[in-house]
Formats: structure tokens, C-alpha cells, sequence
């Protein structure tokens, strides 16, 4: 395919584009003369690399798409959560009843037994918005046999009986709930629609049979988006030009926190694989140890830490000598909030999701949206990282804000380099481009819209017929 791009401002000046293939073949003031397939008048419009959110779930955004959702800001008091639930019709062609999102603002501490008052006969299972915790009501333990399990991750009252909470347990979940048919189509196509042109999946326990059928997503043209892969270093990545091995995903679980020599020897057998790691850090604990641990055995290209939601002043200095990417997550500032301006010691409110602090000592960093535990628009999260606002319009460490520039660079980074932002100004580049419906200035104030997104030289939005 061959497109030609006329009249797009590129960094601030008109050029046109002729893309041949997946590459950029040729850019200039202006082009005369080129036969294209398509021809695309940007008419002044600004014209960009296709954004890449460095780390969500796919699988979990498209199922997210026909969950209940029991959390604010749709739900927000105990009444609401119970007409939720049972608002589901049992014609609905399901059995279960899944619901997302839930946040004990709404009606406490959730167990079996407060599942049970809203619906005992339908098995129920909800997630908790943090993601590592599934509630599952009476019905739900007993057709999936979860009594019989002997899981740290099952927790039990004092008389050892479950009360249907289940930690960290997603994997042994997928093994024993119905297969569930996803399509990924629409959940792609938001992305296409928002200039999403690659994005690193980062579910945990990924196999190469899970890789192999995201393969076959892209190849049918249901996942439109170039994918980055966040793989276990012993497992067999796919042999296509569709996807990428990105690092291997620890996550550190504060209820079983590793030592820094098991950490330490979980990080160095997936370097000596040539394999760099991604390590999840959601308290100051948890980024210690993995601070710990890179240090004893040296960092490897690529290797990051995920989320960084709290990032004590003092640890500033040893991320910047380790030089991992940080990635962070603005969006949760805005999202969260008011409800961090509870929960949170007003001593740590500073060190959430930093942004300004981490660049200005030299710790690279870039954004992702961990969609479907926040809004998949990245358009929101740069926003968020500029603003540092909630819903409600107060600020939180607003002087971690950044400017405009360097909040979109936060999603223009490589798969494998993320803090690096690729560039369309020059010739031989991957042809991965958005152009928006209006000017980089109305970033910081209002949602951006897309004309159109350009995946390895296939107009992949608007879907052309």
C-alpha cells in the first residue's frame, strides 16, 4: 500500500508524506507528482507518531467492555451496588455475573456473605479496582471448588473457612472458569480512534499459547495495533513481525513479600536469558526491594519499574544511577484522586504517580494507562499529567506537573525504549503516524480528537471500506 499525506504540520512545519509499504519513504515542504493508493489532505493539521501506551490488558480491557461496573464514579453507595448486581436479566445468555471496578467507598469490606444478599443464585465474582483481588459469592466457591484449595492467595476467617476473597490468583482463575469467546475488535478500534498505534500488554503469566493467539487476533485484523509482549523469559515468542518479546512482568505481592536474594535471583535468571524485567511496585516496600535487587545483580537494557505509585523523595537518587525506565500511570491522579486525598498520609500525597521530580533528576520515564483499572484513553492520562487535577479540581503534588510536550512524549517512546520518542520527520522510519483534529495547544484543556491512525502504513482509522 501507498499512502501520500498532504499539508500536515510536522513539528510545528507543513510537509507532505508519501508512505510506500511500512515505511516513510520520502517527506518534503512539498510533493509533486506521486501516485498513491490513498491520499490523505491533513490540510494543516498536526501529524505525529502513533501513540504507544506502554502497559495494559488487553484481554481484561475486551471483557472489561461487558462487565458490571460496581465502583465510582458509576457506583458509589451500597444501594447502588446491590440494584447493580441484580439488575443483570438471568436472559442475558450468561451464567455468571461478572462485575469490575469495586472500591470499599461504596459499601465496605466485601465478602461472600454481602455477595450472597445481592445474588444466591447465580454464581457471582467481582474485582476489585487495584486488580489483585476477585470476591466471589457462595455459588461462585462451590461450582469452582474453591474450598478445596490450600492457596495463601484464599482467605480464610479464624474458623479457616474462605470468606471469597481471592488474592492474586488470575491464573488459577482462568484455569478453572468457562472459557470465555473475547473478541478484541472493539477494544482495538477505540485505540485506533484515540491514535493508539502499539501497545505493551502487560498481563502477568502470559504463555507462547496466549502469545500465539494474539498473534492470530492481528493476523484476522481483529487487534490493529503493533503488540509488545510482556513475556516470562522461558517461554517462545511467535515468529512474526506482528509482535514483540517486551520484558518479563515480577510482580511483588506485599502479603508475601520475597527477600531481596529471591528477588534478586528471580531478575538475574531472566538477564542471563537476555531477557530484561518489568517490575510491578505499588508501595514504597515493594520499590525498595526491587531498588534492592537491581543493584545485586546490575540492570540489564530494558529493564523497568511499573507504576512507581509512590515514590519516596529519598529513593529518586538510586532509580536515577539504576537508569530503569519508570512507568507511570497520571491517569490515577485524576481517576483516584479524591479518594487518595482520604486514604492516602497526607506526607505521601507528594510522591504519588511522580512525573517532574523523576525527569528533572534524570530517571527516564513514560505513560501508560493500565487500562481497564483506568480509562484506556491516553488523551485522559496526558491531561492528567499536565494538570495533576481530580475530578473534584483539586490538586495533588502539583509539582510533579509537566508541560504539554513532555506529557505526549510520555506515550511516543519505542516498545523497548519507552522514555526515547520515535519521529516521522525523516525518511526510512515505521510509517506508525496519527494525524489530530486540532492543534498540540488544547492538549492541557480539553480532549484531543484523531483524523485519522496509521498502523505500518495501513489506515487502520477511519476504517476505510
Amino acid at each position: 500500500m501507498s499512502i501520500l499525506i498532504n499539508n500536515a504540520l510536522i513539528n510545528g512545519v507543513q510537509r507532505d508524506v508519501w508512505i510506500v509499504g511500512d515505511r516513510i519513504r520520502e517527506i518534503a515542504p512539498r510533493l509533486i507528482g506521486i501516485q498513491a493508493e490513498f491520499v490523505i489532505d491533513a490540510d494543516g493539521r498536526p501529524a505525529i507518531p502513533g501513540l504507544h501506551d506502554h502497559h495494559l490488558h488487553l484481554y481484561a480491557m475486551a471483557a472489561a467492555a461487558s462487565s458490571i461496573k460496581v465502583g465510582p464514579p458509576e457506583v458509589t453507595n451500597e444501594r447502588g451496588f446491590y440494584e447493580a448486581l441484580r439488575s443483570v436479566s438471568k436472559e442475558d445468555g450468561t451464567t455468571w455475573i461478572r462485575a469490575i471496578g469495586y472500591h470499599e467507598s461504596v459499601a465496605g469490606k466485601l465478602d461472600r456473605h454481602l455477595l450472597d444478599r445481592a445474588v444466591s443464585d447465580r454464581p457471582v465474582r467481582v474485582q476489585h479496582r487495584s486488580g489483585t483481588l476477585w470476591i466471589f459469592n457462595s455459588m461462585g466457591f462451590k461450582e469452582l471448588k474453591l474450598n478445596e484449595l490450600g492457596d495463601p492467595g484464599v482467605e480464610r476467617d479464624g474458623a479457616g473457612v474462605p470468606t471469597g476473597r481471592l488474592f492474586h490468583l488470575d491464573k488459577m482463575l482462568r484455569s478453572r472458569l468457562p472459557k470465555w469467546d473475547i473478541s478484541l475488535g472493539p477494544t482495538s478500534s477505540f485505540l485506533a480512534s484515540r491514535g493508539v498505534t502499539g501497545v505493551t500488554d502487560a498481563t502477568v503469566g502470559t504463555t507462547s499459547s496466549d502469545a500465539a493467539s494474539l498473534v492470530k487476533h492481528m493476523e484476522s485484523g481483529d487487534l490493529l495495533q503493533r503488540l509488545h509482549l510482556m513475556l516470562p523469559a522461558t517461554e517462545i515468542l511467535p515468529d512474526s513481525p506482528l509482535i514483540s518479546r517486551g520484558p518479563q512482568k515480577i510482580i511483588i505481592h506485599d502479603q508475601t513479600l520475597p527477600s531481596i536474594d529471591e528477588l534478586s535471583d528471580e531478575v538475574a535468571h531472566s538477564h542471563h536469558l537476555g531477557v530484561p524485567v518489568a517490575i510491578h511496585c505499588v508501595t514504597a516496600v515493594q520499590l525498595i526491594i526491587a531498588i534492592e535487587a537491581l543493584r545485586q545483580v546490575g540492570t540489564h537494557h530494558g529493564d523497568r519499574i511499573e507504576h512507581a505509585s509512590i515514590v519516596p523523595a529519598e529513593l529518586i537518587e538510586a532509580l536515577k544511577k539504576l537508569r530503569v525506565t519508570v512507568v507511570t500511570n497520571p491517569t490515577f491522579i485524576s481517576e483516584r484522586g479524591d479518594e487518595y486525598l482520604l486514604d492516602v498520609r497526607p506526607d505521601d500525597l507528594n510522591d504519588l504517580y511522580r512525573c517532574a521530580s523523576l525527569l528533572r533528576a534524570g530517571v527516564p520515564i513514560a505513560g501508560s494507562t493500565d487500562a481497564p483499572f483506568a480509562s484506556a484513553d491516553p488523551w485522559h492520562a496526558i491531561r492528567a499529567a499536565i494538570s495533576r487535577r481530580t475530578v473534584s479540581g483539586r490538586m495533588i503534588g502539583n509539582d510533579e506537573a509537566i508541560d504539554a510536550t513532555t506529557a505526549l512524549n510520555l506515550f511516543m517512546g519505542k516498545a523497548d525504549a519507552p522514555s526515547i520518542p520515535r519521529r516521522i520527520d525523516i525518511p526510512g522510519q515505521i510509517a506508525d503516524i496519527c494525524i489530530l483534529e486540532e492543534g498540540l495547544e488544547e492538549i492541557a484543556v480539553r480532549d484531543i480528537q484523531v483524523t485519522a491512525t496509521i498502523v505500518a502504513g495501513q489506515i487502520v482509522y477511519p476504517v476505510c471500506s
